[in-house]
């Protein structure tokens, strides 16, 4: 019975362990590409404060057609992503996704025509397709049900999260870099400068890349192969 009891004691205390592992290291990567996603969501719309459209001659209606388009996409191929994700496996289609759809928020630095524009937001919309069920399928595979919610509302968390520093990241970008229309013919604002845009859309996209590359290594295919778990915790 005290064997049993012991037994017992020793198990609790690694699955706690376990858990504890789980929510320090893998959790707050999945959260972090959650947080990621969100952003690139919101970017166009912090880069339209800095006059993003006019800047390159289009009208915000372009825009808010391109905005529409992302979203028309996204929502219609979430079944096909969660499919190839399924497919495919979280630890590959999902790094590779966001390496593409972080490359194509770096290219809308060079952004200067109304196609250009709509073929980078349907690509993105494309590309993100489908990231929420795998993740979340991904996620279960590592706690049980109880534990699950509690780490999923952790998850969806970083939405909000992403909403605010977004703005902080567009006030310290805007601030720091041009962000008015100058004198085409003033020497002193030459036609070439960077755009405060332009550094935001740079910053945001590159940063995805390197999150997405880093996922390649940092996410386990299962439990049975996270190394961060030790042969007993697997």
């Amino acid at each position: 019975m005290e064997e049993d009891t012991a037994a017992q004691e020793y198990e609790d205390l690694l699955n706690k362990k376990t858990v504890r592992k789980l929510d320090l290291i893998l959790l707050p990567f999945l959260a972090l590409l959650f947080l990621f996603n969100s952003l690139d969501k919101s970017n166009i719309g912090n880069a339209e404060s800095a006059h993003f459209t006019s800047d390159i001659g289009l009208e915000k209606e372009d825009l808010n057609t391109a905005v529409a388009l992302f979203f028309a996409f996204f929502v219609t191929l979430q079944p096909v992503g969660a499919a190839l994700g399924r497919r495919y496996g979280m630890v590959v289609w999902v790094p590779s996704c966001m390496t593409l759809w972080g490359i194509s928020t770096t290219l809308h630095v060079w952004v200067r025509a109304r196609w250009q524009l709509f073929t980078l937001r349907i690509i993105i919309g494309c590309l993100e397709a489908g990231f929420y069920p795998v993740t979340v399928s991904y996620l279960s595979l590592f706690y049980t049900r109880f534990e699950f919610a509690r780490r999923l509302s952790l998850f969806y968390g970083q939405a909000a999260v992403a909403g605010a520093l977004g703005g902080i990241l567009s006030y310290f970008v805007f601030s720091h870099f041009n962000n008015e229309h100058p004198d085409p013919s003033s020497a002193a604002s030459p036609d070439n400068a960077w755009k405060s845009w332009q550094v935001l859309f740079l910053l945001e996209g590159g940063s995805t890349v390197i999150v997405a590359l880093t996922g390649f290594f940092w996410l386990p295919h299962s439990a049975k192969t996270a190394w961060f778990l030790s042969k007993e915790e697997r």
